[in-house]
């Protein structure tokens, strides 16, 4: 069992120690109840003492020689788990890890050296991670399900690497799991943070209760010796919103404690754990503390209502949004008081999540879908937390098991950044309100492609940046520098992080300016896949004499192509047709060869992830030959000249061969780009010469233009001007399959023989049509006025839901309809419309509407004079 313990158990400094187990039917002939072990490994059970299952008398034996004092203490401890009553079987507990001892301690520690959040609190130990420090979700759904049968109030997962994208399955598991045996199940938020939506998605957020990280300026100093001025979240803890839009994490607890750990790790039997391991403890105990109080004073002890009391007690930190913080710090007084106070909790559940995400589009719109799982009618008041956020309605009514749509309207501010409100429901009556958190993403302006900003962060508070990347883009560049104080060095120090439009962290500079890797740190990447990037700098705190805040200058550059991509044609099956492309070249002046390829129904083209591993780091399959298959390795701290790319290819006959190795070097690592690749099976190995760096990262991309012979753009090799545009005809042979199909077309230097950019192409073969059409309009020239747009079949009439975007704002049709709020300066309305609806032809046409001039007010001046002047003339006007 490797582990921490590096398999050598007994600690006899050999890692491949075999013990004789030994099982006896001490009472009734047949039916085992006692375990020998050999542990001392003598080949003799004669000195041993035998064990009961550890829930029968809490026998506790060690593994090794007989020893004394200290050193008999560091030995590895462990318990018989179960015994199987026909003998075939026995199963052990021990911790190779510490992680249990240590999650354990800060929960229910109760001996005279701690004290836990809830002391003698009895604790069911299920193990899912093995002693290799790996788990499954399966491990961990199989061991929820049986804490729960085995009677389990609360169950605590602190765990990393959860999903944190949403999965049905593991949400519908947890969540009939919490329902069914009524248990509060409570979730550490991961320390992936700090990038929007970093935590998991897992489980219901009406059942499970996860748990983010909290330090104050007191933890600081005990555990690390920091001085930080002030309190805060985490800048590791997972964030929220889940990727399904509904809110995470449900509150922040302490992250850092001393705790109990195995003597083998640290000879005291105790040590420092910092993590939302610890965080997710904290809590879970809280809601110990909280039960048995209910029990005692006979207060509610459903899992909604300590879920309910704990989050609604929480502390709200000021400078933190709801998806940082959920609703503040654990307060397990005043969630006392909650729960006292609590008449009943909502038993809602949400379609998808309950609430929005808006990372990618500006909305103007929103609809939550609710579902009343009570018996009762459910009135609940209807109350916005933020002014861009408005219901038309001040309340909800909900029946018993029917979904109904709470629709929002939203007119987000325009400043960049994450804009984070809710919609509170409170329900009439008393009892717990319930919150639906709205978040939108407003990515910064780029002038002339770039950024720049300056920035004086406090320790321990951190600055987010969204950057919008256009389909096709040539490349991301940043450039962060520490700014130097009077005395020439660097002030502070920081951290930058850069996590792709889908939340995974790409990138990671450690720690730059005082005491760090340098002052200044970059991070590069061609073709980034499109989309919201999010980069994060961290004011680090540090050691005696770290400046109290860090001060840096971050640069941006997106080399975003001119035009809107993707290009977007719609033809009929078998269709031959040839359409002019606008393409262009993102760097510097080159020979330029362009290549049509395609087309594909829907798949990823890019792959982007950050690596600390080498030998099998990808493996994939080509469905169709490939027209571009690029590989590459960058972000290596030392250069990367070390490490080199290898390609196989399974082949029937002889299994998997080298296909290829060795590429370009590039200023900080290696690409591979191969043309006409076959379909087929391929894995890709990284090799590096030499004893791998101890912090050892590097950022790993496969991008593939799949070909399917239905495109060609025969133009002639020609010189290009940095940063031209200019138009490829292209010849689009439809396939006879309707649907939406992909294709890229790539601009390649054929002094270097790779590609320098792939624009991307959308064909529409067959799909049938969309009509959407103004229906009612209340509409007056300088005044605000809504517009009604009915979406419908072309062919059909049959009305059509989805999501519009109009004028740049996205909604949600309801029954084929949609009302959108406008204020028209000009006699005549336009609107540009735009639909991409599952199964349609792409949309995208101006819709113009006639504005009658207003009759029934004062003409729009400014100044209070003007007004009053204007409504005499208009009098004056009427009496003659």
């Amino acid at each position: 069992m490797p582990g921490r313990i590096g398999r050598d158990l007994d600690r006899n400094g050999l890692p491949l120690d075999k013990f004789g187990v030994l099982a006896v039917d001490s009472q009734k002939t047949g039916v085992y109840d006692l375990v020998y072990v050999d542990t001392n490994n003598d080949g003799s059970f004669a000195d041993e003492t035998p064990l009961k299952p550890f829930t029968v008398r809490g026998d506790v034996a060690r593994l090794g020689r007989f020893r004394t004092g200290d050193a008999a203490q560091r030995q590895l401890a462990f318990v018989l788990a179960e015994l199987d009553p026909a003998g075939r079987w026995a199963s052990f507990g021990f911790d190779s890890l510490g992680h249990g001892t240590q999650v354990a301690g800060v929960l229910a520690a109760s001996g005279s050296g701690l004290t836990g959040v809830a002391p003698g609190a009895r604790l069911m130990a299920l193990k899912v991670v093995t002693s290799l420090n790996t788990g499954t979700w399966s491990a961990v759904e199989r061991a929820v399900r049986y804490a729960a049968e085995h009677g389990a109030d609360v169950i605590n997962i602190s765990l990393g690497g959860l999903p944190a994208r949403p999965d049905s399955a593991a949400g519908a598991v947890l969540s009939e799991i919490a329902a069914e045996y009524d248990v509060l199940i409570v979730l550490a938020a991961d320390n992936t943070g700090p990038g929007l939506s970093s935590g998991p998605t897992v489980g219901s957020p009406w059942e499970a209760l996860v748990v983010g990280g909290y330090f104050s300026p007191a933890m600081w100093e005990r555990d690390y010796g920091y001085a930080v001025p002030a309190e805060g979240v985490w800048w590791r803890s997972g964030m929220g919103p889940r990727a399904d839009g509904a809110y995470l994490p449900g509150l922040i607890a302490p992250a850092g404690s001393p705790t109990t750990s195995p003597r083998w790790l640290d000879s005291t039997g105790y040590t420092t754990v910092v993590g939302t391991s610890v965080a997710a403890p904290h809590a879970a105990g809280a809601a110990a503390l909280l039960l048995e109080a209910a029990r005692r004073e006979g207060l509610s002890t459903d899992h909604r209502a300590l879920r309910a009391a704990l989050e609604q007690g929480a502390r709200a930190l000021e400078g933190y949004g709801f998806h940082e913080q959920g609703y503040g710090l654990l307060n397990v007084p005043e969630a006392l008081a909650r729960l006292r106070a609590l008449t009943r909790v909502p038993a809602l559940t949400g379609r998808s999540g309950a609430g929005l995400l808006a990372r990618e589009y500006r909305p103007g719109g929103a609809a939550v879908y609710l579902t009343n799982q009570s018996a009762s009618v459910e009135r609940y008041a209807v109350r916005p937390s933020a002014g861009w956020v408005r219901s038309p309605f001040a309340s909800l009514t909900l029946p018993p098991a029917v979904e109904r749509r709470l629709d929002l309207t939203l007119d987000p501010p325009s400043e960049p950044g994450v804009h984070a409100a809710y919609v509170e429901l409170v329900p009439e009556g008393g009892g717990a309100a319930v919150r639906l958190p709205v978040t939108y993403v407003r990515p910064v302006e780029l002038e002339g492609g770039g950024y720049a900003a300056d920035y004086a962060l406090p320790v321990a508070r951190y600055e987010r940046v969204f950057v919008e990347v256009a389909e096709g883009a040539g490349h991301l560049f940043l450039h962060a520098e520490s700014r130097p104080g009077a005395d020439g060095l660097a002030q502070g120090r920081f951290q930058v992080q850069v996590f792709t439009p889908s939340g995974d962290l790409l990138f990671d500079s450690g720690v730059i300016g005082q005491g760090g890797a340098g002052i200044s740190t970059e991070f590069y990447v061609q073709a980034p896949m499109a989309g919201t990037w999010e980069v994060v700098v961290t004011a680090l705190p540090g050691p005696a004499g770290t400046a109290p805040e860090a001060r840096l200058s971050l640069a941006l550059q997106v080399s975003n192509p001119p035009f809107a991509t993707p290009q977007r044609v719609s033809v009929r099956p078998g269709q031959t047709v040839t359409v002019e492309v606008p393409v262009f070249n993102p760097g510097y002046g080159i020979s330029a060869q362009v290549k049509a390829v395609g087309l594909q129904k829907a798949y990823q083209p890019h792959y982007l992830d950050i690596k600390t591993d080498l030998n099998l780091v990808d493996a994939f399959e080509l469905p169709s030959p490939a027209g571009s298959l690029l590989l590459e390795i960058t972000g290596f701290r030392d250069g990367g000249e070390r490490a080199t790319i290898w390609v196989y290819r399974f082949e029937t006959v002889r299994g998997w061969v080298p296909y290829w190795w060795g590429g370009d070097r590039t200023p900080n690592g290696e690409r591979i780009e191969l043309f006409n690749v076959p379909a087929g099976r391929y894995q890709v190995y990284i090799v590096y010469d030499g004893q791998k760096p101890a912090d050892f990262r590097y950022h790993y991309r496969r991008s593939v233009a799949l070909d399917g012979g239905h495109l060609a753009a025969p133009e002639e090799i020609r010189w290009r001007e940095p940063r031209s545009t200019w138009r490829v005809p292209v010849t689009i042979t439809a396939p006879a399959e309707p649907g939406l199909y992909h294709g890229h077309v790539l601009v390649i230097d054929t002094n270097t023989g790779q590609s320098v950019a792939w624009i991307p192409l959308e064909v529409s073969v067959g799909e049938p049509a969309l009509s959407i059409q103004p229906l009612v309009s209340n509409l007056a020239i300088g005044r605000p006025g809504t517009v009604t747009l009915e979406v419908r079949d072309a062919e059909t009439g049959d009305r059509v839901d989805g999501a519009i975007t109009v004028n740049g704002e996205r909604y949600e049709t309801r029954q084929g309809q949609v009302t959108v709020p406008v204020t028209p300066w000009e006699a005549v309305l336009e609107m540009r419309v735009q639909a991409r609806l599952p199964g349609y032809r792409p949309f995208d046409e101006t819709v113009r509407i006639a504005v009658p001039r207003s009759q029934s007010g004062p003409p729009e001046v400014d100044g209070d004079d003007d007004q009053v002047e204007a409504w005499r003339q208009r009098l004056q006007n009427l009496l003659q």
